[in-house]
């Protein structure tokens, strides 16, 4: 449906989606004067994936001290490594003490995003039927939030309960149940220790192996514990964890140390594992990176108890309470759990998202997704992702990138409301420039592996993840010059200003 080109926008700025980049990108406004937006949320919670991702064990791989804010301090974390409930807490917590939440329209859940050239503007459709139109529109709705099931034979016919990890149900009891759990990615490896011990029987469907390593433990030092209870303290224990982390990208782009830690990955597997032949299936064929490196201290030890099995063979079908693999073998099972990932490389798939000329984003991004800086794409004004292509980290926190995309997008709009422009776009020789400069630079990374991966499309592009250290992308997220994009303005009959809204503070 056309916009009305004499319609002024309720509010100048859409973001989409309440996790750490929504709140994050609603600071960064807020701190440049920007207060005329709005974060459509689809949930009744901010969050993101740490509000949905509430599974038995679920908690972050990186200490909380880095993964949080860098302009939000929380002086009582109660572990090293955060778990679920107290980053959601977190997350709530800094959307109502830092004025967010009053922006926030909980329970929408956006369908579509069309833009109008004719009047510079983005019209919203949320699943209620409402149009909403803003000057921009950005995306925070992360990589990791539309969870992916397989597509099994029967599995309509299971007579038990079936879920996703990323949907866990709070009435499960699992209690005494045959479990099948389906994957053996990060989720499972939190999850199924933490379940193991409650359950009749476990069994692991694991289609490949991957690369694990022990979780190191919270530094014993009275310096730390020192540094720990002060402000300025906990300050210089980020930094310091944020250069320990940033070192480890040489395990993607280095063989010595790819191989090094390879070494203590595969002394970790002898240490747990005192079967060889289920150490044997344990163990990947892959080069360490290749997939994402997990951390655990108990999943590995795990398989040493007599109700838990490893089962390495393909899921053929389901059947009413069996689950029967390639090699003939029946599986009885009164509960299935997936612990099959997201659709990581389909960014957007949720959204239907119509740029210039009404081209949608699926279109422009039927080679696989690319974007400028993982921020900007060729074709679509106004429009901004944060973590999109090519952003994602295997060695350190998601919240660095996430702020430095949040303050990028910032001085874009700075630049804009300067000039009193009406359009920014990329231009499409910088998107080009960039991704000719990015994808070799991926190829020779662990990532470009043999192996299948979520880092991956079919084809073999590595569309998520970023193969520099994180200050590289900061500075370019900062310096690179303003000319890579195309300020312009659009000609109205009319060029009404935006309304201010008033908000309601939510309950």
């Amino acid at each position: 449906m056309p916009v009305n080109p004499y319609q002024a926008p309720r509010a100048r700025v859409a973001i989409i989606g309440a996790g750490f980049a929504g709140i994050a990108m609603a600071h960064e406004l807020q701190r440049a004067g920007f207060h005329d937006y709005e974060i459509l949320e689809r949930a009744d919670s901010p969050g993101g994936t740490w509000r949905d991702n509430k599974y038995p064990g679920a908690a972050c791989d990186v200490p909380t001290l880095l993964y949080s804010f860098s302009f939000f301090d929380n002086p009582s974390w109660p572990d090293f490594f955060g778990t679920q409930k107290d980053i959601h807490q977190y997350i709530h917590e800094a959307s109502r003490q830092l004025g967010i939440e009053q922006h926030i329209r909980y329970n929408t859940t956006v369908l579509s995003a069309c833009y109008a050239e004719d009047n510079a503007q983005w019209t919203v459709t949320t699943e209620s039927g409402d149009e909403r139109v803003y000057e921009h529109v950005i995306f925070a709705v992360g990589q990791l939030s539309e969870p992916k099931i397989p597509a099994i034979p029967g599995l309509d016919g299971f007579r038990g309960r079936q879920l996703h990890s990323a949907r866990w149900a709070e009435d499960i009891d699992l209690t005494g149940k045959r479990v099948a759990i389906i994957g053996n990615g990060a989720t499972v490896i939190q999850l199924a220790p933490a379940v193991a011990d409650r359950v009749q029987s476990l069994s692991v469907f694991q289609r490949s192996a991957n690369w694990i390593i022990p979780k190191p433990l919270r530094p014993q030092s009275r310096l730390f514990d020192l540094l720990e209870r002060s402000k300025t303290g906990r300050k210089l224990l980020r930094a310091w964890l944020y250069v320990q982390r940033e070192r480890r990208i040489s395990v993607m782009t280095d063989e010595k140390a790819n191989q090094k830690l390879t070494d203590v990955s595969l002394g970790f597997f002898n240490r747990s594992i005192a079967d060889p032949e289920v150490r044997s299936q344990l163990v990947p064929d892959y080069k360490l990176g290749c997939k994402r490196v997990l951390i655990s201290n108990h999943y590995l030890q795990m398989f040493g108890e007599e109700h838990v099995s490893l089962v390495t063979h393909g899921v053929q079908r389901v059947e009413e309470d069996t689950i029967i693999t390639a090699d003939g073998a029946r599986h009885e099972a009164d509960v299935i759990i997936f612990c099959t990932g997201f659709k990581a490389t389909e960014f957007l798939s949720s959204v239907e998202v119509t740029g210039r000329g009404g081209v949608s984003l699926e279109e422009a991004w039927s080679d696989g997704a690319s974007a400028y800086l993982g921020t900007s794409v060729p074709g679509f004004p106004n429009m901004f992702t944060m973590l999109g292509p090519n952003t994602g980290l295997g060695f350190n926190s998601m919240i660095y990138m996430i702020e430095s995309q949040a303050r990028h997008i910032v001085r874009l709009l700075k630049q804009k409301q300067r000039k009193q422009y009406s359009e920014i776009e990329v231009r499409q020789s910088a998107h080009d420039r960039f991704n000719t400069w990015l994808q070799p630079k991926l190829e020779h990374t662990a990532w470009a592996g043999t192996c299948n991966s979520w880092y991956k499309t079919d084809d073999g592009k590595i569309t998520v993840n970023w193969p520099l250290p994180t200050y590289t992308y900061r500075a370019m997220t900062r310096f690179l010059p303003l000319r890579d994009y195309r300020f312009s303005s659009v000609r109205r009959t009319t060029n009404p200003q935006p309304v201010q809204r008033e908000y309601a503070h939510a309950s």
